[in-house]
């Protein structure tokens, strides 16, 4: 099976810069996540930081489309930069209220809870699976059910039999 990096690489090879927008994320995204994918977090998150930028300047702002914006938040939290990360997903939470879509406001929930340690961040990921559960995407509520569940499970431990938060390439 050929690996989403493989994929990437291959349709990035000769490119040419893209002039239209969607293109121009597009490529953004995969050269962050191929900068992620060989662990190298500062490439990616000057990739994404670049898309952002140019997107935000076109008023490019649906938290729909706005997947720069979780990917910087969560390398953020990767690299146990937390003021960084709640900013970047409050930013995106502000915009998925604005835009009202009942799947990007649980995707924006489920990023903030992810990135919120304790309670608080527990009852975000709650918050995301209640928006979801009646309405929006199945997908999106398996994912948030899923966090929710790995956080319980950690939190859940006695303090020093607790796993560290593993910082892994969320699926948010």
């Amino acid at each position: 099976a050929v690996s989403d990096a493989t994929l990437a690489e291959r349709l990035l090879e000769g490119a040419e810069p893209a002039a239209d927008l969607r293109m121009f994320a597009l490529f953004g995204a995969l050269k962050g996540m191929l900068a992620e994918d060989r662990g190298n977090l500062p490439v990616a998150l000057a990739h994404y930081l670049d898309c952002g930028r140019v997107l935000e300047r076109a008023g490019w702002v649906n938290p729909a489309f706005a997947h720069w914006q979780v990917r910087v938040a969560l390398i953020h939290h990767r690299a146990a930069r937390t003021a960084d990360a709640l900013a970047a997903a409050r930013t995106h939470h502000e915009r998925a209220l604005a835009w009202g879509a009942p799947t990007a406001l649980s995707r924006a929930l489920r990023l903030l809870g992810t990135v919120t340690e304790g309670t608080p961040g527990i009852e975000l990921l709650r918050q995301a699976v209640d928006i979801v559960e009646t309405e929006g995407s199945r997908l999106e509520l398996a994912h948030s059910l899923t966090e929710l569940g790995r956080r319980l499970q950690r939190e859940s431990l006695p303090e020093g039999d607790r796993l560290p938060d593993p910082k892994y390439r969320a699926t948010v």
